[in-house]
Order: structure tokens, then C-alpha cells, then sequence
């Protein structure tokens, strides 16, 4: 006899929920309708047994959505499409960059150097901003490589954006020598730290450190967009699908591929790839290829992941970002651990909204209903990370 794992329970009762839902006087013809019922529900308490395990499964995605959703509009949207105090500017070679620069290069497989010829210019007709469709594009692709659950602890992103002024270099070779280069000052300043970037990154306010180190695939590979698509839809909307098909990006390897488990190699993409169009002559040791936004993220991704696997980068999936959980239900004030993982915190809301009431608690307030909603056939308050624009669509 099969084991009763708890499943049938709950699936009998959301047979039986959706049933005693499904009356005229509770039918919702359109979003609005969905939405206003649902704010205008009391939760009567208790709540079935079978209701909360349900809520508490929906609240364990919550917990992963909302660090997730913190990166995307918090630390790393800024970088992105913000001003050049938020991101490393590469210019006059002389300049140099400050120790917070550097730190942005940490946890990253690539850095993304947007070169002149993609960025748009300003009332004065410089050439100084980067679009915001690229950076939600690549959030996208990032989040399907990483099937919604990237490690997203002490700023691990795809990349960090590195704009190059009209006196940076403009060919291929030019910014892996650049590169190169930054990627010494960055090795140096931990050299001097003792060997990991922490003693300069600000410390959080508990006291907890963050772990920031330089991966050996970000010394090994770059990534460069020399041009923008963007294309709308016969409605106006523009979709990031597209665009992720139709952007295309420079991957180019730098030659320094010593700390690497195996050397890296373009032949798996080479059927997918575009003709150069902008590139200096440069040796083999530094191969270059044309792909798609979308097979960019995916071929280098795959590549941090193979070197994850080999274990020959320090890994940052140990040390948790607790700056990024969820705020403590009532009753845990102050328990870091309780929100540390998913299953520590959906267990202590739960115990808490028992306590205090599932409406009390803006968490389980709208957990209760997403997870009513949904055994009943309706999307109310939907986990889902939303373009930046309302013009894009995923």
C-alpha cells in the first residue's frame, strides 16, 4: 500500500473548498471583481488544517519571492538604470575606481560593459544611459536558468554593468585589457583584506558579514552589448521575450583561464551564433562569439554552475544575506533564525497568525487568500516578479 504522504488529504479538500465556492453569488467575471472580493474577505478562525498546509506551502515561496523581488527592485535595478554613482564607469584608464567599485565586480560570473555605441544619449546629446529593457530582460532569463530560485545572497547576479565613456575603448581587445586590469585592482584590495573582500564591503547593522569574493569566471570572460533591440508589439507593448531573442551580446574570453576547473569553450553556442560586426583582430586565446541576450545568460550560467560543481571558486550559497529576509512575524521580533529559512518562517507565521489572527499579519493576510483564490480557479495576488514598465511583458 502507498505510503499517505498528506496529498490526497489536501486534494480532496480543495475539491470540496472549490465546490462549496462555486455559486452564482460568488462568481467573479473580471480581475477587478477578483480583486475586490478578496480584499473584502474576513478569515474566520480557525482555519481547516488542511487550509494551512496549504498556506504555509504558498508562504515558503513567498519567503524565496520576496528576496528575490528585494535584489531585482532594490540592489540590483539601481545599478543598472540609475546614475553612474550606482555602477563602475570605464573611462580615462587613469582614473581608477574606488573600493565600493570593486566590490560591485564581486559574485559575479561577468561583468557587461555596455560600449558607446549601445547606449542613448542625453538632452546634450552625450551618450551616458543604458536601457532598462536589457537589465529586465537578462533578470528574466537569469530567473528561468535558475527555475525562480537563484542564489541571491551578498548581491550574486548575472553580472554587473560597467558603462564605458566616450574616452574608455571601443574595441573587443580594449576592454579585456581593461578588464584585465580591474580585475587586479579588485584581487589586490582583497589581497590587502586577507584574502576575502569583506573588511571593505559596510557591514550590515546586526554585525554579520558578507561574503564578497572575485570569481574566477568573471577574470575569465566578459560580456558586451554594442547595440540595443527594441521593438514594439501592434498593442505598444514590448516583450522581453523577444528581446531576449533578438538582443544580441559579445562574449568574448579574456585569456586568463588558469583558476578554472576546465578551459572554457564557444563550440556548444556556435550554432546558435551571429556574424561579428564590431571586433578587433585578437588571437585565439581570446575567442569572441555573437549570441542572443538569451544564450548568453544561459551558456554562462551553465559555466558558473560547472565551476560551482568543481568547487575551485569559494562558494557563497554558506553564507546567508540576512538583510534580505522577511521582516519577523509577531511574537519572533528580533529572531534572525526564524527567518533565515523558508520553513522556519512560514512555521512561525503560522504559529503566529494562530495566535494573533491570519488578517493581522500582512503576510498570511494575503497568503490566506492567494491560496483561497487559487482552489477556487482565480489569481489574487499572483508571486510574480513584474517588468519594471508597463509597456514590457514577459
Amino acid at each position: 500500500m502507498a505510503s499517505d504522504d498528506g496529498s490526497s488529504h489536501i486534494a480532496t479538500f480543495s475539491g470540496t473548498y472549490k465546490n462549496s465556492q462555486s455559486t452564482p453569488q460568488t462568481a467573479r467575471q473580471s480581475d477587478q471583481d477578483v480583486e475586490k472580493y478578496w480584499r473584502s474577505t474576513v478569515t474566520q478562525q480557525p482555519i481547516p488544517d488542511d487550509l494551512k498546509s496549504l498556506v504555509r506551502e504558498d508562504l515558503k515561496e513567498a519567503w524565496h519571492f520576496n528576496r528575490i523581488n528585494h535584489v531585482h527592485h532594490v540592489l540590483a535595478r539601481p545599478e543598472w538604470g540609475g546614475t553612474d554613482s550606482d555602477r563602475l564607469v570605464l573611462g580615462d584608464a587613469a582614473a581608477g575606481f574606488t573600493q565600493q567599485d570593486l566590490t560591485r565586480c564581486c559574485n559575479k560570473p561577468t561583468a557587461f560593459y555596455w560600449l558607446q555605441s549601445a547606449q542613448d544619449p542625453d538632452n546634450r546629446g552625450e551618450r551616458v544611459f543604458l536601457r532598462g529593457v536589457i537589465y529586465a530582460t537578462i533578470f528574466q532569463e537569469w530567473l528561468r536558468c535558475h527555475h525562480s530560485r537563484p542564489d541571491v545572497n551578498s548581491q550574486h547576479f548575472f553580472a554587473n554593468p560597467i558603462r564605458i565613456t566616450a574616452a574608455g575603448p571601443s574595441t573587443v581587445r580594449g576592454i579585456i585589457d581593461a578588464h584585465r586590469s580591474l580585475c587586479v585592482q579588485v584581487s589586490n584590495v582583497i589581497r590587502q583584506a586577507g584574502g576575502r573582500a569583506d573588511s571593505f564591503v559596510q557591514q550590515l547593522p546586526s554585525g554579520l558579514s558578507r561574503h564578497y569574493s572575485l570569481f574566477a569566471l568573471y577574470r575569465a570572460l566578459v560580456t558586451i552589448i554594442d547595440h540595443t533591440w527594441y521593438e514594439q508589439e501592434p498593442d505598444g507593448m514590448v516583450s522581453l521575450g523577444r528581446v531576449a531573442q533578438n538582443q544580441t551580446v559579445l562574449i568574448a574570453r579574456t585569456g586568463t583561464e588558469t583558476d578554472l576547473s576546465a578551459p572554457i569553450s564557444f563550440d556548444s553556442i556556435r550554432a546558435q551564433s551571429f556574424p561579428i560586426q564590431v571586433c578587433d583582430a585578437i588571437g585565439p586565446e581570446n575567442d569572441v562569439i555573437r549570441v542572443s541576450l538569451a544564450t548568453a545568460v544561459r551558456f554562462i550560467v551553465d559555466l558558473e554552475t560547472r565551476e560551482k560543481l568543481a568547487k575551485l571558486h569559494t562558494t557563497i550559497t554558506s553564507h546567508h544575506d540576512f538583510c534580505l529576509d522577511p521582516p519577523a512575524p509577531e511574537g519572533y521580533e528580533g529572531n534572525l533564525q526564524v527567518c533565515s529559512s523558508p520553513d522556519a518562517w512560514a512555521d512561525a507565521s503560522i504559529v503566529s497568525a494562530d495566535e494573533h489572527g491570519y488578517d493581522n499579519n500582512i503576510d498570511t493576510w494575503y497568503s490566506v487568500r492567494r491560496v483561497q483564490a487559487r482552489l477556487v480557479g482565480e489569481d489574487f495576488c499572483k508571486l510574480e516578479h513584474l517588468p519594471l514598465c508597463p509597456k514590457w511583458r514577459y
